[in-house]
């Protein structure tokens, strides 16, 4: 009997090891390559401030060189509102490797439309309606990571409710 629990032992970790490492979405909810959600950007290392983007309260930081998903994005952009983060741009040329590189990271999309709108989505608290949103936006461009409830006091701030 030992034997065949150590048989499945060496299975189990051998399975584990053949399979390539994917990130856990649940990693999201604590924030974003180790930038907390709501941190200020005194904890962020190695980016450089942007110029003001004329929005009261709010403060971008650019990082560049990042891998996700093995693909080296363009640029990571931080965004803070009030001193804390908000939520992430991830700017690359090509919109389709970007999608493809949030796939090999996170899983399959939770959200897949034909116009190419892509999202993967972790509730943190459905009490509070908070989670985060990881998607790429065709239309725009760029891919996107947002803590709603972040997001939201931001949102709620900008229109002054």
């Amino acid at each position: 009997m030992k034997k065949l629990a150590l048989l499945g032992l060496v299975l189990a970790v051998a399975l584990m090891l053949a399979v390539p490492a994917m990130a856990d979405k649940n990693d999201l909810k604590n924030g974003f390559m180790g930038v907390a959600w709501g941190a200020s950007s005194s904890t962020l290392k190695n980016a450089t401030a942007m110029p003001d983007p004329g929005v009261a309260d709010m403060t971008a930081f650019s990082q560049k060189g990042v891998t996700l998903g093995g693909l080296k994005i363009d640029e990571v952009q931080y965004i803070f509102y009030k001193n804390k983060f908000t939520q992430v741009m991830l700017i690359h040329s090509d919109l389709t490797a970007l999608t493809a590189a949030l796939t090999k990271e996170y899983g399959k999309p939770d959200v897949q439309q034909a116009d190419g709108m892509t999202n993967w989505m972790l509730m943190i608290d459905a009490n509070k309606n908070e989670m985060v949103s990881v998607g790429v936006v065709p239309q725009q461009g760029v891919g996107a990571v947002v803590n709603t409830k972040y997001f939201m006091e931001m949102a709620q701030g900008l229109s002054g409710k």
